[in-house]
């Protein structure tokens, strides 16, 4: 069953905070969500602040008995607070914020005595603060080690269980600490993250009986995750929530433009066959660089491409995960340059070579009798040595990477690409010219 949510909040034009992550977080949680305006921010410009009878009336529209959470920057008012929290009764969950540019320390001590004298407080209640929000509230600067006394101080003067601060800085990271009942969690991340994100996100999942410090956990991942997909408009970057649409978006796609570059490879057969070395042939595609952590996001063909007869076949549909020597090359080929995102394994033979010269393709190679015995010893790390050194040789990535084997190790040409049509054109222009020179690889 969908849940009400009350909403009040600022509309920031950045787009990084404010009403905006709101609304992009209740549609994909899937809550109804009401919400009413508080003020117009540019950043940390206020363009236009609403009086509280402005946005009393505007509450005076909504049913409050059928709301299930409430989430409001204290500095919306105190008689907005008053209005609302008259009614706490019917809120599951009260999710407290403040903006520190609209409004004065005089209201937030106010405001903050109210609360904890004028209202009582429920099991989730959350209050949620930067850490340059601590300034409103009269506090002294704060090191790190008085962060968690800091916390159950605002805890104990609020009267509310669960205090969340963002955005410490410490040691060149960022903190973010959740405080609930004389218990802390501490979680970092390498940027500032969005404070809306995370109270609306943690608001939201709390409706459904989620555990408090999971929600959390999840809500800072998310937050991070949103900003690595952020979106550039102008001078600002808009924090991408839907990343997992996103994700799914990018393996579908990579699974169709694997899947009709096999396809293109199994229909020309006569001029692939002779390039498929003993150990079979593969094709890889990456996830795009910034979705790519490991071979876990490189698809590739399950059981690889193999002779059978006078053609080439496939047994299973491309996969993720499936290929790690092909995973590997790619994962540090766009290290170097990430919009090369393909490639393909084929045997090697210095006839090959020779051709793949005269087809005018950049080369480069690695020689794995050089390769370092620490690097050696350590499983799955050639591969991405001897990426870097044919990479260093030549200052770029080439469209064809080789190497001459090793005891026990086939040696092997990789062709490289932008997408599987790129390489499956390479491996086919190669096999073309070799048949029509009357070469069998």
């Amino acid at each position: 069953m969908e849940s009400n949510v009350l909403i009040l909040n600022r509309f920031d034009l950045t787009f990084r905070e404010g009403l905006y992550l709101d609304i992009e977080l209740c549609k994909l949680l899937r809550t109804n969500c009401y919400l009413v305006t508080t003020a117009i921010t540019k950043g940390d410009t206020v363009i236009l602040k609403l009086n509280e009878e402005e946005i009393i009336k505007d509450l005076s529209r909504v049913d409050i008995k059928s709301l299930k959470a409430l989430k409001i920057d204290i500095a919306s008012g105190l008689n907005v607070i008053k209005t609302l929290l008259n009614n706490s009764a019917k809120f599951f969950i009260k999710a407290l914020t403040v903006n520190p540019n609209l409004t004065s320390k005089d209201l937030i001590k106010e405001i903050i005595n109210y609360l904890s004298r004028g209202c009582i407080h429920r099991e989730l209640d959350i209050f949620v603060l930067n850490s340059e929000d601590v300034k409103l509230l009269d506090i002294s600067d704060v090191n790190s080690e008085e962060l968690h006394k800091l916390l159950k101080f605002l805890s104990n003067v609020l009267g509310m269980k669960n205090i969340v601060l963002l955005n410490y800085v410490r040691n060149s990271v960022f903190t973010h600490i959740l405080y609930s009942s004389d218990t802390s969690l501490e979680l970092h991340t390498p940027t500032k993250i969005p404070k809306d994100l995370i109270i609306t996100y943690m608001m939201l999942k709390l409706i459904s009986d989620e555990e408090l410090g999971t929600v959390f956990n999840d809500a800072v991942n998310l937050a991070e995750k949103s900003l690595k997909f952020a979106v550039r408009c102008c001078d600002d970057l808009i924090p991408e929530v839907y990343i997992q649409e996103v994700v799914d978006g990018e393996r579908y796609r990579v699974i169709k433009e694997l899947s009709k570059a096999v396809r293109v490879l199994e229909e020309n057969s006569q001029l692939v066959i002779d390039l498929i070395p003993n150990v079979q042939l593969n094709i890889a595609y990456a996830l795009p660089k910034h979705l790519t952590s490991g071979p876990e996001d490189v698809a590739a063909i399950p059981g690889r491409i193999i002779k059978v007869g006078n053609s080439i076949k496939t047994i299973a549909t491309p996969d993720f995960n499936t290929s790690k020597h092909l995973a590997r090359a790619l994962i540090k080929v766009m290290e170097f340059n990430p919009t090369i995102r393909a490639a393909a394994n084929i045997r090697y033979d210095d006839l090959i070579l020779k051709t793949i010269n005269e087809l005018g393709f950049t080369v480069s190679f690695y020689d794995r009798s050089q390769e370092p015995p620490e690097v050696k010893a350590v499983e799955g790390a050639t591969i991405p040595w001897g990426v870097n050194e044919a990479v260093k040789r030549l200052g770029y990535v080439p469209d064809v990477i080789y190497h001459k084997g090793d005891y026990g190790k086939e040696a092997m040409i990789l062709i490289l690409g932008k997408d599987p049509n790129d390489v499956v054109n390479k491996i086919l222009r190669l096999g073309s010219t070799l048949r029509r020179n009357g070469i069998k690889g």
